[in-house]
């Protein structure tokens, strides 16, 4: 006698919630999850107390709480649905660091008498310190703690900011390279 059987594959389910990423305090983290196999959807939950704007989008926007962002990390699970048949619903984590605000600590002005080269110094929180001609915009002049302008012969401001691991500074500040014209002798 010939029979038949019917087998049936049920596919598991899978989720990727990305690798681990950073953000910077203060803004908030898209992330970027996958799911496939027999799973059709995926929820997020975090293991601190910050929201999601919707956390059933693969690419959900995290908003991270005080308690958090005073953490300093805080670990993001996207969960699979749980499809049909025997195998059941999945997980995956990631870790998302909180990075502190950078700041610039300190600046110092510099002076000459008559044309010529300024030197030029700030301090950071954290980073690398970037050095520009204009208060917003433009690109950098150079990094570093010290800035040698070029050739000036009037008293010009440059702006500083600090970057680091993908966070700036809010505003840039201005450090004052100041010109004395060099006085004349007639007679």
């Amino acid at each position: 006698a010939n029979g038949s059987v019917v087998v049936t594959v049920n596919s598991a389910a899978t989720v990727s919630a990305g690798t681990d990423d950073t953000a910077c305090e203060g803004s908030t983290f898209t992330t970027s999850g996958s799911i496939g196999g027999g799973a059709s959807s995926a929820t997020w939950s975090t293991s601190g107390t910050g929201t999601f704007a919707d956390n059933t989008l693969l690419a959900a926007v995290y908003t991270p709480s005080a308690a958090d962002i005073s953490a300093g990390s805080v670990v993001l699970t996207i969960l699979s649905d749980d499809p049909s048949g025997p195998c059941g619903a999945v997980s995956d984590p990631m870790t998302l660091t909180i990075n502190p605000p950078l700041s610039i600590t300190g600046t110092t002005d510099g002076s000459r008498c008559g044309t010529g080269t300024v030197a030029l110094g700030a301090t950071a929180s954290a980073g690398t310190i970037n050095w520009y001609a204009a208060s917003s915009g433009g690109s950098s002049l150079g990094t570093g703690t010290s800035f040698t302008t070029p050739s000036i012969s009037v008293t010009t401001s440059y702006h500083v900011d600090a970057t680091a691991n993908g966070c700036t500074t809010g505003s840039r500040t201005s450090v004052t390279a100041t010109v004395t014209a060099t006085p004349s002798i007639t007679g």
